[in-house]
């Protein structure tokens, strides 16, 4: 059953890279046609206001299409074993200056000892960027820069490694919550509803558990529980932690 599985979702992975590709050329004709079309200076008040919702549209069109692109390559990942304080403070500053960020708005809670994984570094990339992009969506409040924080440890009720990304936002409503795994979901007129449906099936991949869960004062905290195939020095819960 685990076999006629795997090879349905490889067959559909080429099915959508397939769609993707055949749907990325004319989108790129149309979205070059209205950057040349922008450059003309006969252009009105109207005319630029539909070239802008031209250009705002095919930019979501083709986010869809990167976001099926990275669905479709699921099944091809390599895992190998990660030392996950190493690789998350990597991920964090890397995460920060892609995005411009300051240290303070995403911080990497970690133990003093190290603990390895082992799961697909890309996948993990992806999984980790994608609930980041949620939690800077979400997080925040009208007078204050959205905050996101990163926690890695071993949980000491079952003793497997996690890590939660925990934003300061009002939280999900319980019915809006049942759905955000859904693909194509979105609460944002900006969204493309596959981020989260994305990093739920990567971490499936790597046999992750991705689960949402509602703090109880205010904001959210997406955990990602490893497999008990992971190794690495145990990090008690209970442990002090140094921050990056």
């Amino acid at each position: 059953l685990q076999e006629a599985q795997q090879i349905k979702r490889a067959a559909l992975g080429r099915l959508t890279a397939s769609i993707a590709h055949n749907i990325r050329n004319p989108l790129s004709s149309v979205s070059h046609a209205g950057q040349l079309l922008a450059e003309s200076h006969a252009l009105g008040d109207e005319d630029l206001r539909l070239l802008a919702i031209l250009r705002r549209n095919t930019g979501r069109i083709n986010e869809i299409i990167e976001s099926v692109m990275d669905l479709s390559r699921r099944d091809r990942g390599e895992s190998k074993p990660l030392n996950l304080t190493t690789w998350l403070s990597d991920f964090c500053a890397d995460y920060r200056e892609v995005h411009g960020l300051p240290s303070e708005r995403l911080r990497f809670l970690h133990a003093s000892e190290d603990v390895t994984v082992t799961a697909d570094p890309r996948h993990l990339h992806q999984i980790l960027s994608n609930l980041c992009d949620n939690a800077l969506q979400h997080a925040g409040h009208a007078d204050e820069p959205p905050y996101v924080e990163l926690n890695a440890r071993k949980d000491a009720a079952h003793g497997r490694v996690v890590v939660e990304v925990d934003d300061d936002g009002p939280g999900i409503p319980p019915d809006v919550a049942r759905e955000i795994f859904t693909p194509f979901f979105t609460t944002s007129v900006k969204g493309t509803g596959l981020g989260l449906y994305i990093a739920k099936e990567l971490s499936e991949a790597n046999g992750i558990q991705l689960e949402y869960i509602s703090l109880q004062k205010q904001g959210s905290r997406f955990r990602l529980t490893f497999p008990d195939r992971t190794q690495g020095t145990s990090i008690p819960a209970s442990e002090p932690r140094g921050t990056d």
